[in-house]
């Protein structure tokens, strides 16, 4: 639970540091590279990674300290993307980043 609220934080604290251009670049590039991915997604609705919606897992892996598989349906994880792409450590409910 600590990890995950780590995660969320630092999300959206680099999402402040970018909107006032003091992001590290390193960052901001892997952040636009993820949104890449989450705007072509079809679990993407509205800037979120929709609950209701499920995909199957792109590959083999752990999610939270969840075994997922690949070929598995899971769900969207409900995070706003603009932050979850900006948390280097943050990961993509089906294996996608």
């Amino acid at each position: 639970m600590i990890s995950k609220l780590k995660q969320i934080l630092e999300g959206w604290t680099n999402l402040a540091l970018n909107e006032l251009d003091l992001l590290d670049e390193d960052t901001k590039k892997e952040g636009e590279r993820r949104a890449e991915i989450c705007d072509s997604c079809p679990i993407r609705t509205e800037g979120f990674c929709d609950p209701s919606k499920s995909l199957p897992a792109v590959k083999d892996f752990v999610y939270n300290s969840e075994q997922r598989f690949k070929g598995r349906m899971y769900q969207g994880c409900g995070c706003p993307l603009k932050p979850k792409v900006l948390s280097p450590k943050n990961q993509c409910p089906i294996g996608k980043f």
